[in-house]
């Protein structure tokens, strides 16, 4: 009886280590964890190429944590990293999903950065991905259609060089172009030789006068500034004046004043026109009688 349930204790912690050790190696490799302090950021990529959930992420090759979702928004992906909270981020921290092995799985590599602040977990990071086998395979179908035309092209240029100098006058011609631009870069390093003190004191002089222009500037620095304000408030002052010549102007053109009612009403004009024609009238007469015999003048007084 005794060696009975010496049997039945051992088949039960047995079967409990058996439990605890299947738990614990299902926790690792589905990188699960009973702490409860952890460290989650959204780091947002351009492509994250077959990188799934529960995929590992390492800090400096050291693995620190899992993929918890991947959520594609757009033309961008945006991953939950769960890591552990001993992880020292900081927020210049690199995110790339590169391959994890030649099988062609992936991760998320972390490059930790060197700032002094510590990454915050409120913002949302970008992330690079790092071209992989297949994707460096794809490019190389895809440049595969555009090699042979490629190879053509620097086909036909070498074709159209050949041509050019197996021809006689041609080739006469730019042997003749390069033995020109031989004797003219003689002839320009020659002048560059004999004028070269020349050259040095137009720099000097220019560097003398630039001197002195700054001396100038900063010696009448306020004497420019009073004579500038002047200006301005010149300007200012004749901007009034012109303002109020155009409201004049406009006042006249509307008739709002004497000049406007002098200049645009019709029948001032008419009875400007007739005492003009008036007082011609009287100058005509005047004259006639200064010319015969004299000025006659009646004039008619009632007393009363």
């Amino acid at each position: 009886m005794r060696d009975t349930r010496k049997t039945e204790i051992r088949v039960g912690l047995t079967v409990i280590i058996g439990i605890f050790l299947l738990v614990w190696i299902l926790g690792w490799a589905r990188n699960y964890s009973l702490a409860p302090d952890r460290l989650f950021l959204i780091v947002k990529f351009p492509n994250v190429s077959g990188l799934e959930v529960g995929d590992q992420i390492t800090v400096s090759g050291v693995r620190k944590g899992y993929v918890e979702d991947i959520v594609p928004k757009g033309r961008s992906v945006y991953v939950k990293l769960n890591m552990d909270s001993d992880s020292e981020l900081k927020t210049d921290a690199r995110f790339e999903v590169m391959m994890l092995d030649l099988m062609g799985g992936k991760k998320i590599e972390i490059y930790p950065g060197e700032g002094s602040d510590k990454i915050d977990p409120n913002s949302v990071y970008q992330g690079k991905f790092v071209a992989d086998i297949p994707t460096v395979m794809n490019l190389a179908g895809d440049l595969s259609d555009k090699v042979p035309a490629m190879v053509e092209n620097v086909n036909r240029i070498l074709v159209a060089v050949r041509d050019l100098l197996e021809n006689k006058q041609q080739k006469e011609n730019l042997e003749t172009s390069l033995a020109n631009l031989q004797v003219l870069t003689t002839e320009l390093r020659a002048m560059v030789v004999e004028n070269k003190p020349k050259f040095e004191s137009v720099i000097n002089n220019t560097q003398k006068l630039t001197t002195d222009a700054t001396k100038l500037l900063s010696e009448n620095r306020k004497t420019i500034d009073s004579t500038l304000q002047v200006s301005l408030k010149a300007i200012n002052e004749l901007h009034i004046i012109l303002g109020k010549a155009d409201k004049f102007i406009m006042e006249t053109e509307n008739k709002q004043n004497n000049a406007g009612k002098l200049l645009y009403d019709p029948t001032m004009i008419s009875d400007l026109k007739e005492t003009l024609k008036s007082v011609d009238q009287l100058i005509k007469t005047l004259n006639e009688q200064l010319k015969n015999e004299g000025v006659k003048v009646k004039a008619d007084f009632e007393i009363f």
